[in-house]
Formats: C-alpha cells, sequence, structure tokens
C-alpha cells in the first residue's frame, strides 16, 4: 500500500513537472514570438519613416527641380523598398493663337514614386494627404507635390505624385505701363535615367538618385493667344478666364522630365 501512494506521488510531481515545464515553454516561445514581432514591426516603422522623410524633403523642395540638380540617398530596406507606379492622368492643351487653332496633347499618363513596407503602420485604408492638394491645377509651386499614404491587403503605401499643371501669370510693365502678358504652365513628369520617355529605372533596392537637367526640358510656344482650355482627364478649364484676361501676348509650357534610378 505504502508503494502504491508512493508511486502515485511520483507520478503526479513527474505529470506535474511535465505541465509546468510545457507551461514555461509556452510561455518562453509567446514571449519570444511577440519580441520578434515587436522588433520587426519596429524595424518596418523605422524605414517607413525614413522613405516619408526623403519624400517630404523632396516635396519642400520641389523649386530645385525647376532647374538642374542631382540628388542621391541612400535608405534602409530590409522590410520596406520604393517603386513607382502608373497614373493615368491625360492633358491636352485646346488653343487659339496667331497661327489658329489646335489641340495638343501634353501628357499621356505619368509615373509616381511609392515607398512600402508589408506591413500594417497606419490605422485606415482612407488615402491621407500629408502634404499637397488632390487637385490637378494649381498655381502655388509647393502645392505641386502631393504626398499621401494609405493601408490596403496588408501593405502601407506612400506616394510622391507630380501629376498636375502649375501655371504662372506674369504682368511685365516699363515705366508703369503694362507691355506683356505672359502665362507659363509647367509639368513635371518622373522618368528613367536613361531615356525621358520611359519609367523610373529600378535595379535593386537602397539607393535613389535623381537627376533634373534644363536641357530635357520640352517647350511649347504661343504667341497672341486668344483662347487656352487645358484638359485633364476630361475636365476642361479655361486659362485665361483663370488669370482674368481675354488675351495674351504669350504662352510657354514646359514639361520637365525627371530622371530617377531606384538602384
Amino acid at each position: 500500500m505504502y508503494d502504491m501512494v508512493r508511486n502515485r506521488r511520483a507520478v503526479s510531481e513527474i505529470i506535474a513537472g511535465v505541465i509546468l515545464f510545457t507551461v514555461i515553454i509556452t510561455i518562453s516561445l509567446s514571449a519570444f514570438f511577440y519580441i520578434m514581432a515587436y522588433i520587426d514591426q519596429m524595424k518596418a516603422s523605422t524605414e517607413y519613416g525614413y522613405i516619408k522623410t526623403l519624400f517630404n524633403r523632396l516635396a519642400y523642395n520641389i523649386e530645385n527641380f525647376m532647374n538642374d540638380v542631382k540628388l542621391e540617398y541612400m535608405y534602409p530596406h530590409d522590410v520596406s523598398a520604393i517603386g513607382f507606379t502608373y497614373s493615368s492622368v491625360n492633358i491636352s492643351l485646346l488653343i487659339t493663337d496667331s497661327t489658329g487653332s489646335k489641340s495638343i496633347k501634353l501628357m499621356d499618363g505619368c509615373y509616381e514614386l511609392v515607398g512600402a513596407t508589408k506591413r500594417s503602420l497606419i490605422p485606415t485604408s482612407e488615402p491621407r494627404i500629408i502634404i499637397g492638394l488632390n487637385t490637378s491645377l494649381v498655381n502655388d509651386i509647393y502645392q505641386i507635390p502631393l504626398l499621401y499614404e494609405y493601408y490596403n491587403n496588408g501593405e502601407t503605401r506612400i506616394v510622391f505624385n507630380l501629376c498636375r499643371v502649375f501655371y504662372a501669370f506674369r504682368l511685365e510693365n516699363a515705366s508703369g505701363q503694362f507691355i506683356d502678358k505672359q502665362l507659363t504652365l509647367v509639368l513635371f513628369n518622373i522618368t528613367s535615367i536613361d531615356n525621358i520617355t520611359l519609367p523610373p529605372k529600378v535595379t535593386g533596392q537602397g539607393y535613389l538618385f535623381i537627376s533634373r537637367s534644363q536641357s530635357d526640358d520640352i517647350t511649347f510656344m504661343f504667341t497672341n493667344v486668344t483662347s487656352a482650355i487645358i484638359e485633364i482627364n476630361k475636365d476642361k478649364l479655361d486659362l485665361l478666364e483663370r488669370v482674368g484676361t481675354q488675351n495674351i501676348t504669350s504662352l510657354k509650357i514646359l514639361i520637365k522630365p525627371i530622371r530617377i534610378l531606384i538602384g
């Protein structure tokens, strides 16, 4: 009888030991996976934040892209990356000037820079604007960039978008008299480092090279303009009405390619 009691006690101690061991292993594994998930989330947040800072810097320095500039950036890329996406923005100009009426295709789609990580870093799937306005025509150079972020299908994305038209109207005068009316339109497009007709070039991750040269600019000039309608994705805007005049002496349109290498 004594041996049976002792055996039961021994079995109970073994079972208790196994249960305790299982509990310790379960807690340890849970803590391990929690720590790994936390480290992974923190790494994704840090890398994504670095890309967001980079895009913010590009947006705030947009005036530099009016001229020649070369920029190089390195960014962490273990769980995040930079790429590009196509935006179906179609821009045409319907114009009447000293040579007659004509329709000119200015842009047939443009490209956007996109930073992404396959982690949930923002609480909503609705796009959240960080910089800029969600409009196609702006008259402030610092409203050209649109920077926004969103979450969809397990991926957090931030988008650097330049697909809009900037216009500036100037009256030049001498001795207090108006001698000229000049309307300038500027369109940016993100292109390949090798050819401005191609999308950004992607060869790897962790390196971003940006080159802007005025020699790449595509320029249109018109004189004695009596009508200028710009059509952006079938929305028509009267430019002369927008700047408050019935005619302008000169209209200059600049399409400025920005050469991008995502290395």
